[in-house]
């Protein structure tokens, strides 16, 4: 089975994505920059895992990693808003 790392899945595309790829057979790991009660209900609500990890940091990639195994597919619909 492929594996899809997908960030910035808790609401919107990104959670469109993750769920579209768990209908299309693959296992979806949801990924946040810090422990997110949000993200582990998502996961929840669409079958798939999460690992939280700051993708900042070295250690916590490598973490990530090892937690998914390596991914044939990353997603990336993290998105910060700035007001100023």
């Amino acid at each position: 089975m492929k594996t899809a790392l997908v960030t910035g899945s808790s609401r919107g595309i990104g959670f469109a994505c993750a769920a579209a790829l768990l209908r299309d057979g693959w296992r979806v790991v949801l990924s946040g920059r810090t422990e997110s009660e949000k993200l582990r209900q998502a996961a929840a609500a669409l079958g798939a895992e999460y690992c939280a990890a700051d993708l900042r940091d070295a250690a916590q990639v490598d973490a990530l990693l090892r937690f998914s195994g390596t991914p044939e597919a990353l997603v990336c619909c993290a998105g910060v808003a700035h007001y100023g």
